[in-house]
């Protein structure tokens, strides 16, 4: 997934970098590893489309999720280093407790292509820059 970044964003997270040299690469991992996470994830399960099939009946619960996504734990996240991967829980869509389905409306697999991580990620990546910006300010306030 590619998303994009104003220049002068990337500017100014660069000068507070650079005014924390022992420590901006700890802060940054904390910050995307706790707050990146969770508002990823917050800006994709809003919208996540739910269908309206009726996820009580026997066929469901003998073969797959009772739940919507939507409405359960759906994603997996990987901390990576100055960075976080976040995708599916499960893998296949036809394994039980599986949201790997949702996948496939945003390759518009099945579906009208809805881009719904796309247009999450358009919205959360501003705010995970502001919170960098914030905790980079207070650490440098804090150490001055």
């Amino acid at each position: 997934m590619i998303f994009e970044m104003d220049y002068r964003q990337l500017q100014e997270l660069e000068n507070r970098i650079r005014q924390l040299p022992n420590h901006a690469e700890r802060v940054i991992n904390e910050t995307l590893h706790t707050g990146g996470i969770e508002l990823l994830e917050s800006n994709v399960t809003r919208l996540i489309p739910k269908s309206n099939r009726n996820k009580n009946a026997p066929w469901y619960r003998e073969h797959g999720s009772v739940k919507h996504a939507k409405d359960a734990n759906w994603s997996v996240s990987k901390k990576e280093h100055l960075g976080f991967m976040l995708k599916s829980r499960g893998g296949a869509a036809n394994k039980r407790g599986s949201f790997g389905y949702l996948v496939f409306p945003d390759e518009g697999r099945g579906q009208v292509e809805q881009s719904f991580t796309e247009r999450a990620t358009g919205v959360a990546v501003p705010k995970i820059v502001a919170k960098l910006h914030g905790k980079l300010i207070e650490t440098i306030g804090g150490n001055m």
